[in-house]
């Protein structure tokens, strides 16, 4: 069962939440479980994010702007591994996930449009 994010751990729901199936587009094998997460994983996401936001509004823009341009980097070189999942998930060829292709799935690129929306914001 793919896990949920919630503030900075991953979570399997509670027992006896109901999950759905996740399916190789390719093949129609399922390949994994996605979680039906209930009011409990809903509240405890919400009290997280709540959590998150009291120093995230308190961090001066510049650190932001590095905390963004390392996530882009980390992007960028996990790229091939994130374009295999989309695949996986998805149905997209590797070769129209490549940089360059399609940018709307162009991952580095679109962090060059932040990289350039940060420094606006600056």
């Amino acid at each position: 069962m793919i896990p949920n994010l919630v503030g900075s751990q991953w979570r399997l729901p509670s027992d006896g939440i109901e999950s759905l199936a996740v399916y190789n587009p390719a093949t129609g094998q399922v390949i994994d479980q996605v979680p039906l997460s209930g009011s409990n994983e809903v509240d405890a996401a919400v009290q997280a994010a709540v959590m998150a936001y009291a120093t995230w509004s308190l961090t001066p823009v510049m650190e932001r702007v590095r905390l963004m341009f390392r996530f882009k980097s980390l992007l960028e070189e996990q790229f091939e591994d994130l374009a295999a999942i989309i695949t996986r998930h998805h149905g997209k060829t590797l070769a129209f996930q490549l940089p360059g292709d399609d940018p709307a799935l162009d991952v580095p690129s679109r962090g060059r449009g932040r990289q350039h929306l940060c420094a606006q914001a600056v």
